[in-house]
């Protein structure tokens, strides 16, 4: 399983692409919830609110039946933005729905989706989720952390007073 991503829902309504992924997932030890269409998946988001148990990323057919992919992500990014998505789709021409979605998604993939690549996928999307926590803890601190010559004399940063601890924390001592 990869860190940070632990439940994930496919949203397909090809039932042997979705039974396919699930098979994957479930191997590499992911918690599995499927739906068929963007009316089911976003129910049981809606339906995980009272438990707080959302799934952490969204694997969606973007071209399907009733409210089609593209709401449910729309709806999704509007309602439960903490919940990645990696879209995928099929042959044909995709190129103007990805623009007018892509700052929606985490990733995309076209199909047919071998499970090498999928994994490569949602490793780079938990490698993001990871970057945007540590970013949100740290910027504050990030922020005061500058070099004293960036022009090659003594390069060991100076730090205010307010990012030594995080300096000593991440050094695992305190030898700063």
């Amino acid at each position: 399983m990869t860190e940070g991503i632990k439940t994930i829902l496919v949203v397909d309504a090809e039932a042997e692409i979705s039974k396919a992924i699930g098979r994957h997932l479930t191997r590499k030890g992911f918690s599995l919830i499927t739906a068929s269409d963007s009316d089911s998946a976003r129910r049981k988001i809606e339906t995980a609110l009272p438990q707080k148990k959302f799934p952490d990323l969204l694997i969606i057919d973007i071209a399907m039946p009733t409210l089609d992919g593209l709401e449910l992500i729309k709806w999704l990014k509007k309602n439960r933005a903490e919940i990645s998505v990696l879209a995928i789709f099929g042959f044909g021409a995709i190129d103007a729905v990805l623009e007018t979605i892509r700052p929606e998604l985490d990733d995309y993939c076209q199909k047919p989706l071998t499970p090498e690549k999928m994994m490569a996928v949602i490793n780079n999307i938990a490698q993001k989720r990871r970057n945007f926590v540590v970013s949100q803890t740290f910027g504050p601190w990030l922020k005061e952390f500058r070099f004293a010559d960036s022009a090659g004399g003594d390069n060991e940063p100076e730090r205010s007073a307010s990012f030594k601890p995080a300096l000593v924390v991440a050094r695992g001592g305190n030898n700063c």
